[in-house]
């Protein structure tokens, strides 16, 4: 047993022995271990899921939430916690907003002892024995009373936070309310050093941007200059290169009038041809038919010639 349980006056059930702790049976038999019933005597299941996580506590006079900072003090009397023996029945946690749900309890209690009642526990030297069913009885009660006893233990841990909790929040309040008076008694100090700051900033920044506009202003000015200088010099280069290109215009002009006539001339040329062309192509088709017309006829003479009734 771990300390836990035995600071919560709770004592393993004997039901699997006979009502009797393994300690008080007789020297022969202690070293043999009694085959598990039938419940039990089958593969370990999964690794429990992770607990829950702790609940939520709202005050009287707030709404924010408090939480514990640790479970220690929540799993200091409760039997069923990872920390205790687990030789006991796995049984519902309570929890601090909720009460402890009877049904599950001894529904779990006593579909253990129903389902173990029914087998046979086989013990060296004894034979075959049924389990007492007013020991499974007192082993639920005791089960629940423990139950019971964790959860007076968790309220009353759960009362003790809940008025540390109010005496922090006045605390809270009190310090708050001072330093909000010394925030109105230093307000109008920053308030004022603040619009001073503000106003020497203003005044050094249009400081900045004036000398900044005088600077732009001079060096534009003298680039405009330079400029002037230059812009006669362009613009006698520009009128040179467009009498230049008038010049290439002009040659352009000639040499397509020339192309053109050129282009005419040969485009006669092409009717002309192309007359001619379809002149030669209609001769040719009239000689194709007297051609056609000649072959006809001389197969005609040829059969003649070869008939026997023409000779």
């Amino acid at each position: 047993m771990s300390t836990q349980s035995s600071r919560s006056g709770i004592q393993p059930p004997t039901a699997f022995y006979g009502g009797k702790s393994k300690s008080h049976l007789p020297p022969n038999q202690i070293t043999c271990t009694p085959p598990l019933p039938k419940p039990y005597n089958q593969p370990k299941a999964p690794a429990p899921p992770a607990p829950p996580p702790l609940p939520t506590y709202y005050s009287s006079t707030s709404k924010s939430p408090f939480k514990p900072s640790s479970p220690s003090a929540l799993r200091h009397a409760n039997p069923y916690s990872s920390t205790t023996s687990t030789s006991f029945p796995r049984a519902v946690t309570p929890t601090l907003d909720s009460s402890v749900d009877e049904s599950l309890v001894s529904h779990h209690d006593f579909s253990i002892s129903s389902a173990s009642s029914s087998s046979p526990l086989i013990l060296a030297g004894e034979g075959h024995h049924h389990y007492n069913q007013e020991t499974d009885l007192s082993s639920s009660a005791e089960s629940l009373e423990s139950l019971t006893i964790g959860r007076e233990v968790i309220e009353e841990e759960r009362d003790k936070l809940l008025e540390e909790l109010e005496i922090e929040r006045a605390l809270h309040a009190k310090t708050k309310e001072e330093h909000t008076m010394a925030l109105v008694e230093v307000s109008s100090e920053l308030r004022d050093l603040a619009i001073k700051q503000v106003m020497e900033a203003v005044a050094q920044h249009s400081t900045d941007l004036d000398e900044r506009e005088r600077a732009i202003q001079e060096k534009y000015d003298k680039r405009l200059k330079e400029q002037g200088k230059t812009s006669q010099e362009r613009q006698r280069e520009l009128s040179k290169q467009l009498n230049s290109l008038r010049d290439a215009e002009k040659a352009l002009n000639q040499r397509l009038h020339e192309e053109k006539f050129v282009t005419m001339k040969h485009m006669k040329q092409s009717i002309k041809l192309t007359v001619q062309l379809e002149r030669s192509n209609h001769d040719n088709a009239l000689l194709r038919e007297r051609l056609s017309m000649c072959e006809a006829d001389l197969e005609s003479r040829e059969e003649q010639f070869y008939d026997p009734m023409y000779s």
